[in-house]
């Protein structure tokens, strides 16, 4: 019981935690494909990519836990949306290595901040 009331405390950090670093996990392999094949195509698959991840974690987190929070839920959604979006932001303005060394510094940069949220939830 302890762990639901630890989560149930901080469901906003978890939320921004899990959420920014699932949705930046799980678009870097379409983005990269995306951006050898298809440059143009690189924000729009993202968009779309970020739209069913953030609607899988949101309902995943509604669905995990009977007391879970309406934040909670918008949380998760709204860092998985965020996570998978970022990336694929430089290429609405230019491709190539440009692009490239843009989409790794936010990436870096959400890690980052995933990684400072974590350690604030110690």
């Amino acid at each position: 019981m302890p762990a639901r009331h630890t989560r149930s405390r901080d469901g906003l950090a978890y939320g921004a935690i899990f959420g920014g670093s699932d949705g930046l996990m799980s678009i870097l392999g379409p983005v990269m494909f995306a951006a050898s094949r298809y440059p143009r195509l690189v924000f729009p698959i993202a968009l779309m990519g970020a739209v069913s991840a953030s609607c899988s974690m949101a309902a995943g987190e509604h669905m995990g836990e009977d007391d879970t929070p309406a934040s909670a839920v918008a949380m998760m959604g709204a860092a998985t949306f965020a996570g998978s979006v970022l990336p694929a932001v430089p290429w609405l303005a230019t491709t190539g290595i440009a692009a490239i060394c843009w989409s790794a510094a936010i990436c870096l940069a959400v890690a980052l901040a995933v990684g400072r949220l974590r350690s604030w939830r110690k």
